[in-house]
């Protein structure tokens, strides 16, 4: 029989008049063996389903049609799936027309609101019958959608199957029309040219409607937690009716997630039978099930385990080679796994549905594989790749649905007792999965069957392993107000053990093998000061073995260490050989302190404590992790890091997880008070507790050699309260200036007012490790060139000392060119230090940041250029600075000494005994004073001058320093660092300015741009006269710029840059001394800095 033939017999076996018909696009090609007409070939056959292929050109239209007849009652369904983003130019529609009438129904997908909709079409016009719901089809890329519309009575319906899903219909809308009977079923794809190919369309079925007659049930239920459970119908159910009711006639509450899934809430777990009544699938056929029991099984850990692990399938020794593991049902229930995950460290993937019973293996593998592992047993494909499973180990943790562990298993390939079998192609197995509470590194070995492994069956390796050790507590610890963690030296039988506290007693949850967590009822109460007793009991392990005693806790609710609270008692920063370095910290306050975020400072670097807990009165040694074994029996923290303390002095700070500042020490070998202390081996230990704030005179050499970690016997140091004194201020910025107080202050805002300026304080914080800086936000801007008087009152020392209202001077920082080197020690008595003094001989502020003091080579360039202070410093007019390296020293040989006068510079320039010279460079690098000193400047009947200072006898002189220096007084000590010279004049230091030069540099290269320097005067006594003389920066004379030379009340002079001789001078800084005198006879002198500067080409 030829092809014609059997096309022929089929078309007249199946015509196209048939009251019903099916098209599944099965055969190929699909218009031949069906009566479709129309731009046939426009569509294709692909993978069983009918695909547009029509040209990829804009709003191009294709089309199929086909003959159909119906009754009055009809119905029309069809799977749609169109690959992209619908709109009005990309939309599908399949129309049943009526030739007769000229009308038509249509079913549109898509369009702008990316909707299903119902349009009824009469002689090229629509209207619509049911407006769906906009977004249906809201993907831009797959819109999966089945399709049911009904003709019943003269009433259109429309039902939608999401995802494809034809057992869950969800109803669109409904509509009156009158009946048509259509005769043409037409299919039409609009599109853009990209969306040619993307339209696609299977299980067309046309004709009576099939109604459903079969009855619902449930199909799935399952447990999501003791008293909720989700339940599954067979199909799409009428989710207005149905009720539930337990064996007292009350109703039981429940909800739907969609029409075949619901969510049932048991009020008790008592197991009894839930009668079900009223329930109808969307047909109205009744629910077969009238009745169902709900019991809820707690699940044990390892009730569900890992019993077999093959990571490394290559090479293989027998077995597929893919990646699998085994789980295994220990428990006494059928286990639903649906929703339980499995995740290692890296991602996590949800069983599906899938129900495992008692006693029964599964076996767990990639997508694609149970086809090879399926002779082996129940295989079931997750999520995850081919290579989930490392091959050196990964930690696998297999929850319910509840979040309850089941299994924590953290493998290794070094659990493989065969170095042959590690490298590849053997499982490791465990050996009794009936002794789930062993340790898994004592449960799991290399698998000894020569397949390598025996995935889905008992083990090869299969043996009882016994253990009479009962359980244990190895710690505790609590996870905020509401969770404890408990760690146990074995896994143990959760449903047996009890956590008591109060009179609650509650369940163990897992963790981890031997770890497990406590929810407490209800949040503890926030008083750190309590402690609570807590007990476990009927610890048993999978053995019996079983604990005989209640374990009893000390507990208390932590809290951040405020500042005071948690304060350094002892250091040990010179240890001898023997011994190890330590610093211990104590807790000082009335509560329980957590350690977590809490940093150790030392110098710029942070060291973090970790998270730990501090009883009031609980000390804790902090050390290397090296070093543990010397603290034997003593509370330690080992940390990661630990700083290397400096032998000689340092500074140590805590601050808590908020960065707030808890307590500073600066200790230094100097402390010690004898030679074997300093030596080494001694520690400084606190010697009074009650002072919040610690003072040098708190701390003294430990009596004991080694110090004495973890002991206390704190005394009250009988000292004088120490006052703070408001001693530095430096204007950070217009609005924000840094305090400084000679010692430690409580935290508390004080009262703030600054005279001659507007504006009110806006906010007040810490600004270093000591409590001795801070800073203070003022909500205007300060200005420039005017003076301002600060008043602060309401400050207490951190210790309590009351502190009266405190004044102090300042202004904005502005020129540095009445800066004065005062005095100088250059020739100091043994190990004492050298000190330059500076003085600000001006009427403006002048900032110390980012200045240098430097000493000269033989051939006069600079030599070592040290920064006096990195941070700003200000020096106001008539104030005095000490610079040198070891301020403490000072403070022992001089009265009346000034800590707060003092910076301490970590390099200092050397300077000969006999003579030398000190330059200070400002921050640019313009020379601000120089003085070239010399032994011979001292009084000359000192037989030694050895520990004398020179003492600058004028600031405002500059020239002739043999008579501006001399020796410091014998009344004095022989120096004055920080305050009046003991040998100074009597000058103003608010000296009216007559001088000024037009620029501060010059460059004389003949460019007609500053080739001279210009001088200019103003309001000078008529008939005075003036001298100039200009010096290099070492103090010699290297030009006389004029010698009492005649001028007017005002008037410019000009100089070119020559020597005495009328050679150029070479490029640099210079210093212009000018000395005018009156006809009076009254003399006045004034003082620049002037720079003689390359020409910017100059190479």
């Amino acid at each position: 029989m030829n092809r014609t033939i059997l096309i022929l017999l089929f078309l007249f076996l199946c015509p196209v008049v048939g009251a019903q018909w099916r098209e599944d696009f099965s055969l190929e090609p699909f218009h031949v063996y069906a009566p479709w007409k129309g731009d046939l070939i426009y569509w294709t056959q692909e993978e069983g389903r009918l695909k547009s292929q029509g040209p990829a050109v804009s709003g191009s239209c294709i089309r199929l049609e086909r003959g159909v007849t119906a009754g009055p009652d009809m119905e029309l369904r069809f799977l749609a799936h169109l690959l992209l983003a619908t709109s009005s130019n990309n939309y599908m529609e399949i129309e049943l027309e009526d030739s007769l009438y000229r009308s038509s129904i249509v079913v549109r997908l898509g369009g702008t609101p990316d909707e299903v909709s119902v349009y009824y079409r009469s002689q090229g016009s629509d209207s619509v019958v049911i407006d769906g719901v906009d977004k249906r089809l809201g993907s831009s890329s797959s819109n999966l959608i089945a399709i049911r519309l009904r003709q019943i009575a003269g009433t259109i319906s429309l039902d939608l199957g999401i995802q494809g899903d034809t057992n869950s219909w969800v109803l669109e809308g409904k509509g009156s029309l009158k009946e048509i009977h259509p005769q043409t079923l037409r299919i039409r794809a609009c599109y853009s040219s990209s969306n040619a190919g993307k339209f696609f369309l299977d299980a067309i079925y046309f004709g009576h409607p099939d109604i459903d007659t079969l009855l619902p049930g449930l199909v799935s239920v399952y447990d999501l937690d003791s008293l909720n459970w989700l339940l599954t119908w067979s199909e799409g159910m009428d989710t207005t009716k149905g009720r539930f009711k337990d064996i007292n006639g009350l109703d039981v509450a429940f909800s739907w997630l969609n029409t075949r899934e619901m969510y049932c809430e048991i009020k008790s777990n008592a197991g009894l039978p839930v009668a079900l009544s009223g329930f109808e699938d969307a047909s109205g056929n009744p629910s077969a099930d009238t009745a169902l029991a709900l019991h809820f099984v707690p699940y044990n850990f390892r009730e569900i385990q890992i019993t077999e692990l093959f990571p490394d399938p290559s090479p293989p020794a027998g077995l597929p080679e893919v990646e699998w593991l085994e789980l295994y049902n220990g428990g006494t229930q059928k286990r639903q796994l649906k929703n339980f995950t499995l995740s290692d460290l890296s991602a996590s993937f949800v069983f599906p549905e899938f129900e495992i019973e008692p006693g029964a293996f599964l076996i767990l593998t990639a997508a694609g594989n149970c086809s090879l592992m399926a002779s082996y047993g129940d295989c079931l494909e997750l999520g995850f790749s081919n290579s989930f499973l490392n091959n050196s180990g990964d930690r696998l943790l297999l929850q319910n649905r509840q979040g309850d562990t089941l299994e924590w298993l953290n493998y290794t390939d070094q659990w493989h007792d065969d170095v042959l079998k590690r490298s590849g192609g053997y499982s490791l197995e465990k050996q009794d999965p009936l002794n789930p509470c062993l340790m898994e590194e004592e449960n799991f070995t290399s698998s000894p069957a020569l397949s390598g492994g025996t995935p889905g069956k008992v083990n090869s390796s299969d043996q009882r392993i016994y253990d009479t050790i009962a359980p244990f507590v190895l710690g505790f610890e609590l996870i905020g107000p509401s969770r404890i963690d408990v760690q146990l030296n074995e896994a143990i039988d959760t449903l047996q053990a009890r956590f008591c506290i109060f009179s609650d007693s509650l369940v163990l949850r897992t963790l981890s093998p031997a770890h497990y967590r406590v929810n407490l009822p209800a949040p503890l109460p926030d008083d750190a000061r309590m402690e609570y007793q807590v007990s476990l009991s009927h610890l048993e392990d999978c053995e019996g073995n079983r604990s005989s005693e209640t374990l009893a806790f000390r507990y208390a609710i932590p809290e951040i260490p405020a500042p005071h609270e948690l304060i350094f008692t002892e250091i040990h920063f010179k240890p001898n050989t023997g011994q190890a370095g330590f610093i211990e910290v104590y807790n000082l306050g009335d509560k329980a302190q957590s350690l977590a975020g809490t940093a150790l400072t030392y110098g710029e670097k942070e060291f973090f404590l970790g998270n730990r807990l501090l009883y009031p009165s609980e000390a804790l040694i902090l050390c290397k992790e090296t070093d543990t074994s010397y603290f034997s029996g003593i509370p330690y923290l080992a940390l990661k890091a630990m700083p290397v303390l400096n032998s000689k002095s340092g500074q140590l700070a805590l601050k808590n997880v908020n960065g707030v500042l808890l307590d500073a020490v600066s200790y230094s070998e100097s402390q010690f008070q004898s030679w074997p202390q300093k030596a080494m081996g001694y520690t400084l230990q606190r010697q009074d507790s009650t002072r919040a704030c610690s003072y040098p005179g708190d701390w003294q050499a430990s009596a004991v050699y080694g110090g004495e970690p973890g002991v206390h016997s704190f005394i009250v140091v009988d000292n004088a309260p120490i006052i703070p004194q408001l001693q530095e201020i430096y204007p950070e910025s217009k609005r924000h200036l840094r305090i400084r107080f000679s010692s430690p202050i409580q935290t508390e805002q004080p009262e703030i007012s600054i005279m001659d300026a507007s504006g009110s304080p806006v906010n007040w914080e810490l600004a270093g490790n000591d409590f001795r800086s801070w800073m203070l936000e003022w909500s205007d801007s300060l200005q420039d060139g005017q003076g301002y008087r600060i008043e602060i009152s309401g400050i207490s020392g951190c210790n309590g000392e009351s502190m009266l209202k405190q004044v102090l001077e300042f202004r904005l920082p502005e020129s540095v060119s009445a800066l004065r080197i005062n005095e100088i020690l250059s020739d100091p008595i043994g190990d004492d230090p050298d000190y330059v003094e500076l003085f600000n001989a001006g009427t403006e502020a002048i900032d110390l940041k980012g200045m240098k003091l430097c000493n000269l080579n033989a051939d006069g360039s600079l030599k070592e250029q040290y920064t006096i202070s990195f941070e700003g410093y200000l020096l106001m007019p008539g104030a005095y600075v000490v610079l040198t390296e070891a301020h403490h020293r000072l403070n022992s040989l001089y009265n009346f000494y000034d800590e707060g006068r003092v910076r301490i510079m970590k390099n200092f320039p050397s300077f000969p005994n006999s003579e030398g010279v000190i330059v200070v460079l400002d921050s640019f690098g313009t020379i601000a004073d120089s003085f070239r000193y010399s032994e011979k400047f001292h009084s000359q009947i000192l037989l030694n001058t050895e520990g004398v200072s020179l003492e600058r006898i004028d600031p405002e002189i500059t020239a002739d320093p043999a008579n501006n220096w001399t020796s410091a007084s014998a009344s004095s000590n022989f120096g004055t660092p920080g305050r009046k010279n003991s040998q100074s004049r009597e000058v103003s230091v608010t000296p009216k300015k007559y001088w000024k030069l037009v620029s501060a540099t010059f460059s004389p290269d003949g460019d007609g741009f500053e080739d001279l320097a210009l001088l200019v005067y103003d309001k000078l006594d008529p008939g005075s006269h003036v001298s100039i003389n200009v010096y290099n920066p070492g103090g010699q004379e290297v030009c006389e710029w004029t010698n009492n030379l005649p001028c007017g009340s005002s008037g410019t002079l000009k100089w070119e840059g020559y020597d005495a001789l009328g050679q150029p001078l070479p490029n640099g800084p210079y210093i212009i001394c000018i000395v005018w005198t009156n006809p009076d006879g009254q003399s006045k002198r004034e003082r620049l800095v002037l720079v003689k500067a390359s020409p910017l080409n100059d190479e």
